[in-house]
């Protein structure tokens, strides 16, 4: 009966586990003092509501066309959906010794768990992991998350302990191709040219004012080369474009 109390306290979160290594296999298991980096997604009660505001914004036929919120107004939205949720898991990590933070505009927390915690926390077993065509190192777990039935509606999802990138050998410099390539190894490149034929935009230029901006999600451990982007820039004859957030250091960032 004891065991069958311990168990009905836990519930298998419905997160699909990747288990497609792309080629990376497990060394030895990490040290248990090891630091990790995750972050978790708290379930939000505004999130069927942001997503009718995201797309009335980007709507030329709806009255709320080009009003963008504010991060002010974003953060107040984000706040309000996960103040349930947000609580129970904060005193469930705190409970455990678990170090967080709140990171994006409120509704997702950073976790500093060392990998014993991880470990002990979502009910798995973590190894490193090793690639033949990569020097990097990484610590995944191959099992299914739980997690407690007092917290587990209150989670969307944990990233940073299943996710296999995958690696890309060195490939043909576009030069070596031609300049007038249109083709890569196969792929066509991305260009103004192309998304404008794409979109049915024809000749329609940007004026250089606009309260939009561009963000790039990187989770595959990808990383971005500033000569890259000024190389493209200058390519396809386009304005130099700052960037305005950036994370990692000089030599990995993304």
């Amino acid at each position: 009966m004891k065991l069958l109390a311990a168990l009905a306290l836990l519930i298998v979160q419905a997160q699909a586990i990747n288990h497609e290594l792309h080629g990376w296999q497990a060394t030895a298991p990490p040290a248990a003092s090891k630091p990790l980096k995750l972050h978790l997604a708290l379930t939000s009660t505004t999130t069927p509501e942001l997503h009718e505001l995201f797309e009335a914004v980007a709507d030329p036929t709806s009255s709320s066309y080009g009003k963008f919120l504010t991060r002010a107004e974003l953060k107040v939205y984000c706040l309000q959906g996960v103040s349930t949720s947000a609580p129970a898991v904060e005193q469930w990590l705190s409970a455990n010794k678990v170090s967080f933070k709140r990171s994006g505009c409120g509704d997702t927390l950073e976790l500093a768990p060392t990998v014993a915690q991880a470990e002990a926390l979502f009910g798995v077993a973590m190894f490193t992991f090793s690639h033949t065509d990569s020097s990097i190192k990484i610590i995944r777990t191959l099992n299914s998350l739980t997690f407690p039935s007092s917290v587990a509606p209150h989670i969307v999802f944990v990233s940073g302990l299943f996710n296999f990138p995958h690696v890309k050998k060195s490939r043909v410099n576009d030069a070596s191709l031609g300049a007038s390539s249109a083709v890569l190894l196969g792929a066509p490149q991305v260009t103004p040219s192309l998304l404008k034929k794409l979109y049915g935009l024809g000749d329609a230029k940007f004026s250089g004012k606009s309260n939009a901006s561009q963000a790039v999600v990187e989770f595959q451990g990808q990383l971005i080369v500033d000569s890259d982007l000024t190389a493209f820039e200058s390519k396809n004859n386009l304005p130099k474009q700052s960037i305005r957030t950036c994370t990692g250091d000089a030599t990995h960032r993304t």
